[in-house]
Order: structure tokens, then sequence, then C-alpha cells
């Protein structure tokens, strides 16, 4: 009987850890990918993924999440999912298990990636005619 307690106690013992170690990587990652712009992190609630959105406007040289999360793969060696996996076009989803100096390296190299592609207003110029003249 003893045992099963023990066993109980040290298992409750590795879920609190868990947890714990899930909430703060969420709570790092939500930090610093809330900084970076053109994303926007959903704060998880016992998860152990995080989706994060994309604003496509502000990357217009990608067609969807899968070309970002693609292109992210090649040139900065992250893999998130496409938020188009789960019926959530131009989010993407990054999973918070791995080891905290590792969330921590992945998601500043999400947020280099993000600062090369990110396009500040190139569409709303494109599209704002409002204030368009031709000078003489």
């Amino acid at each position: 009987m003893l045992e099963i307690l023990c066993t109980n106690l040290d298992q409750k013992h590795d879920n609190i850890f868990f947890l714990f170690f899930l909430q703060r990587n969420a709570e790092k990652s939500y930090t610093i990918l809330s900084k970076v712009p053109g994303l926007n992190p959903i704060m998880p609630a016992g998860a152990m993924f995080m989706m994060v959105g994309i604003d496509m406007d502000r990357f217009g040289e990608f067609k969807s999440d899968l070309e970002f999360v693609e292109r992210m793969v090649n040139e900065q060696s992250v893999f998130c999912l496409p938020g188009m996996c789960f019926n959530y076009p131009d989010f993407m989803r990054i999973v918070l298990t791995v080891p905290e100096e590792q969330m921590q390296e992945a998601c500043e190299r999400i947020a280099d990636f993000c600062s090369q592609h990110y396009a500040c207003c190139e569409k709303a110029k494109v599209n704002d005619t409002t204030n368009f003249s031709v000078e003489a």
C-alpha cells in the first residue's frame, strides 16, 4: 500500500512540475512573440501548444500560413505547424514541451524571421489612393 501511495505522490509531483514547466514556456513564448510585429500569440490555458496569429497582410510575400512556416523552416530551422492543419488559417501552432533554452532560441528565431519579412504598410500604401497626386 505504501508503494502505491509513494508512486501516486511521485506522479502528482511530476504532473505539477510538468504543468509549471508548460506555464513557464507559455509565458516566455507569449512575452517574446507578442512584441513581434505581425504576430498575435494566444496564451494557452493548460495546453501543450500555443496558437499564434499571423497578419498575412504584413507578410504579403506568402500566400498562406503553410508557405510562411515552410520558409521559416528553411531559413531559421524552426518548425511550427500551419494553422490550416487545424482549420485555423493565418495561424501557426508552436509546441511548448521543449526545454526552456530551446523555447527561447526558437522564439528569437521566429522574431528574426518575421523582422526580415515584415512589410510595414506596403499593402496599405498600394491600396490607399486617397492621397495620390501627380506632380507636373
